[in-house]
């Protein structure tokens, strides 16, 4: 028989598995859309479950093919054209975005 905490920490382990981590400070980005946003961070969080590297990471956003973006955001082929055109804006701003550029 499971306990209470047991139960809780399964849905929490389930929850965990098909969770993205959006960072703060892209989400202070007014003027990107909401779901290069997401994109965003599904890539970021197959980055961090890879374990790749910062080139792989950009690689990525940069090469990401629009039938992907189409199917993982559910969404227009034209919608998905805008997201990459977005993610792609986002890579100068990268170390900002991941707070790896620490200089105050």
């Amino acid at each position: 028989m499971n306990t209470h905490a047991e139960t809780l920490e399964k849905i929490y382990n389930m929850l965990q598995e098909d969770t993205i981590q959006i960072p703060k400070s892209l989400m202070a980005y007014d003027d990107i859309d909401e779901n290069t946003k997401i994109m965003f961070s599904i890539i970021l969080d197959e980055c961090i479950k890879g374990r790749w590297q910062r080139e792989e990471f950009v690689n990525e956003l940069t090469n990401i093919s629009i039938d992907k973006i189409t199917l993982e955001c559910v969404c227009t082929r034209t919608k998905a054209k805008l997201i990459k055109n977005e993610l792609l804006e986002l890579i100068p701003d990268l170390d900002d975005i991941l707070y790896l550029n620490t200089e105050e």
